[in-house]
């Protein structure tokens, strides 16, 4: 009796120990975690079109209330501003695209294209419409992606013009 109570004790012991161990592996340094970010964190607006993460680590959301760089702690919001010195070409960034030499091209709602320095903080407007062409709405040639054909070209795919 004494030999199947011991036996009993020694396969709950090694039944304990090995859940243990599975737990133990299953929350070591390789577990991923996530956590919201929202308007309480200070994100310019909820509809988010496009993430991406450039080489310092920063992560940028394209939303209808401009381009929002996240440093894992607080948010900079990059605004169309009445200047128009170094910020974005409008508010609603819908696509994004980080190239070879880590700089940021984005997509705007209203047809424009920048170009984001992460390193110098500037920002280059690149016209996507001839000047001498009449556009009744730019948002005919909204930019819905960026994606690189090589180093030295890009196709900017439009919605409904372009």
């Amino acid at each position: 009796m004494k030999k199947g109570r011991l036996k009993l004790h020694f396969h709950l012991l090694l039944a304990i120990v090995f859940s243990m161990s599975l737990a133990a592996i299953s929350e070591g340094d390789d577990a991923i975690y996530f956590s919201k970010i929202g308007l309480e964190d200070g994100l310019a607006q909820v509809t988010v079109y496009a993430i991406l993460q450039d080489d310092a680590g920063f992560i940028y959301f394209a939303t209808e209330g401009g381009l929002n760089r996240y440093d894992g702690i607080k948010i900079q919001v990059f605004q169309k501003s009445a200047s128009g010195l170094n910020q974005v070409s409008e508010n609603s960034i819908t696509a994004l695209h980080k190239d070879q030499k880590g700089k940021i091209w984005i997509g705007t709602k209203k047809g424009f294209l920048d170009l984001h320095d992460p390193i110098s903080g500037s920002f280059t407007h690149i016209p996507l419409i001839d000047p001498d062409r009449h556009v009744q709405n730019r948002n005919e040639i909204r930019v819905i992606s960026v994606h690189p054909d090589n180093p030295e070209f890009l196709w900017i795919g439009t919605d409904g013009g372009g």
